[in-house]
């Protein structure tokens, strides 16, 4: 489910009840308390955080979803030219001292683990066990 400008009650709701990881695709992670950030970080959801022309200030939210949630649950999204963007923000972040692994799962295994735990529990609260 994409939580994305739901309000921290509806995410603590939702979170309660579900067992697949959630997304926030248009994530505002600045606006969510670090109680919710725990939350989905026990969930495993990930939280797409747009990325800017200004790397320091992305870094910062980012620094701030992996110190409350996990580096598991950080991802990027949102930019229209990738050299302007991505390049300068994996920069500072290395800066920072994220690893080689967390900067792998911020750019696409963090969502694509999300969404395939999700498929999984798809299928497997379809299977049904056969007649007698």
């Amino acid at each position: 489910m994409d939580l994305s400008g739901a309000d921290p009650d509806t995410v603590r709701r939702a979170l309660a009840v579900t067992r697949a990881p959630a997304l926030l695709t248009r994530a505002a992670p600045e606006d969510l308390p670090d109680d919710v950030l725990g939350l989905l970080g026990e969930n495993g959801a990930v939280l797409m955080v747009t990325v800017t022309d200004d790397p320091p200030a992305v870094a910062d939210v980012l620094d701030r979803v992996r110190g409350q949630a996990g580096a598991h649950c950080a991802g990027v999204s949102h930019t229209t030219d990738p050299a302007a963007g991505y390049v300068p923000l994996f920069a500072e972040l290395l800066r920072r001292g994220w690893t080689a692994q967390e900067l792998v799962g911020l750019a696409h295994a963090n969502a694509t683990r999300a969404l395939r735990e999700t498929e999984f529990l798809s299928r497997t609260n379809r299977i049904r066990p056969a007649a007698a």
